[in-house]
This record gives structure tokens, sequence and C-alpha cells, in this order.
């Protein structure tokens, strides 16, 4: 998630060239509290989004805003990312739940049992339900 560091240079950055709002102590106290759960990347791409398109500093309302098209991208590579971790764990019955968002054994409702079950390997057993 956003590192203080982060939004301490994204908000003196946005004073610096929008220069209609001091950027005290607590001012960046407050946006650090509000957006602290926005991954690192997305707040670099939202700020430099709100560069582009705010005539005036912005409220963390309008950051949130023009951070919605880089989290859901954020969150879609993450998503291929441990698509990809579990189904190398085991790539023969792993699958993914686009509906639910995560991943799931095709044998789960069957008898039959595969030569990863119990390794540690295995989609059915060791995937987080």
């Amino acid at each position: 998630m956003a590192s203080k560091t982060t939004i301490s240079r994204a908000l003196k950055y946005l004073g610096l060239v929008l220069q209609d709002k001091q950027v005290s102590d607590e001012f960046i106290q407050v946006y650090q509290n509000m957006l602290q759960d926005m991954p690192d990347e997305v707040l670099r791409d939202s700020t430099l989004e709100c560069l582009k398109t705010c005539r005036f500093f912005p409220t963390i309302a309008e950051i949130r805003e023009r951070s919605v098209p880089f989290m859901q991208k954020y969150n879609l590579e993450k998503r291929k990312l441990l698509e990809n971790n579990e189904r190398s764990k085991c790539p023969a019955h792993v699958k993914w739940d686009a509906e639910k968002n995560f991943p799931f054994c095709d044998l789960e409702d069957s008898q039959e049992k595969c030569q990863f079950a119990g390794t540690g390997m295995c989609g059915k057993w060791d995937v987080p339900r």
C-alpha cells in the first residue's frame, strides 16, 4: 500500500505544480490517512492524471476518482499473477473462477484424486478458502 513517502512526494509535487494550496505537515497527514490503502503505483498514476486534468489541488475524492482505472489494471495484474502462481502449483487441475475471483480445483467435487493431493502443491487442499 502507499507509503507515507510516496503520498508526501505526490502531494508536494501537486502543490508545486498547481500552486493553489499550501501543503503543510498536517495537510499531508490527513491525505496519508485517507490514501494509505492505495498501492504506490496506483497513487503515482493517479497523481499524474490529476496533474493533467485538475485546475486546482485535488481533493481526496478527486484523487480516488482518478485512481479507478489504475486500480482496475492493478487488480487485474495481481489476479493474473495469483492465477499463474496457483496454476504452477497444480497445473493439471487448478482453474480460475472469474465470477468469484478465486482459484479452484476442478477435481473438487470429484471422487478422483490426483498425484498432487497432500503434497503441498495441490490446488484442492492448499489454496486458502
